[in-house]
């Protein structure tokens, strides 16, 4: 599992805020019109292959049953993730996908998870009744 914190805007937070990043696009599947100006384009382009993969790998991670028992097992051996916001690439793809964030947040409530997303066309109530996440618009 891939968590970075080198967005330059959530390196200044304190403390500092991780992500976890999909594939933009791929994972993409309410975007309309952002597809062709998506920031992420740049960063692919600045970042290169190492970037792409690493998202690549997340996301392939996140199609398997064992994914929330890795994320769980991460964010616990790393007590300093207090704070994670889920897609500055990407989107929640499937509900299969939601609910297994859902495990996932409910298992480490000592880590505050929060997302922008367009993928309103899956049910994130149950995610969201969750005191620890937070759905952004």
């Amino acid at each position: 599992m891939n968590l970075f914190s080198t967005n330059s805007k959530l390196k200044k937070e304190k403390p500092v805020i991780y992500k976890f990043s999909l594939p933009m696009g791929l994972t993409c599947p309410a975007a309309a019109e952002c597809r062709s100006w998506c920031y992420m384009r740049s960063v692919y382009r600045l970042r290169g292959a190492v970037c792409i993969n690493a998202h690549k790998r997340n996301y392939e991670l996140s199609k398997k049953a064992c994914f929330p028992a890795v994320a769980i097992h991460e964010l616990k051996s790393r007590p300093y993730i207090t704070r994670l916001r889920l897609h500055d690439s990407g989107d929640f793809y499937s509900q299969g996908y939601i609910n297994r964030w859902y495990k996932i947040a409910e298992a480490v409530p000592e880590v505050f998870i929060y997302f922008y997303t367009k993928s309103l066309h899956l049910n994130f109530k149950r995610l969201q009744v969750l005191k620890n996440v937070k759905l952004l618009q």
